[in-house]
């Protein structure tokens, strides 16, 4: 049995995706709003050793209803509603 070296981490993604990548590639391909949306809500980005993401002070469900719908209704709520941009450490 041979040893394999260990592997070392030269570039991390600085963006990612924590809900289901199929919904969110079909949304960007078929409804782009939607796909926005959901990416809103379950996507991150990473810097150094810190990682943000966005949380919306309304219903997620009503902004998911108006993306499909008419999606500049969908970012008014986002602007009226609020957003805030959570840091976690690691």
């Amino acid at each position: 049995m041979t040893k394999h070296p260990v592997a070392r981490v030269k570039f991390s993604s600085p963006v990612g995706y924590d809900g289901n990548l199929f919904w969110l590639i079909l949304f960007l391909i078929i409804w782009l709003p939607l796909g926005l949306v959901l990416f809103l809500k379950n996507g991150y980005i990473k810097h150094k050793s810190s990682r943000f993401s966005i949380y919306y002070r309304g219903d997620w469900n009503w902004l998911y209803f108006w993306a499909i719908l008419c999606f500049p209704v969908a970012i008014a709520l986002l602007v009226f509603k609020g957003v805030d941009v959570l840091e976690e450490t690691y």
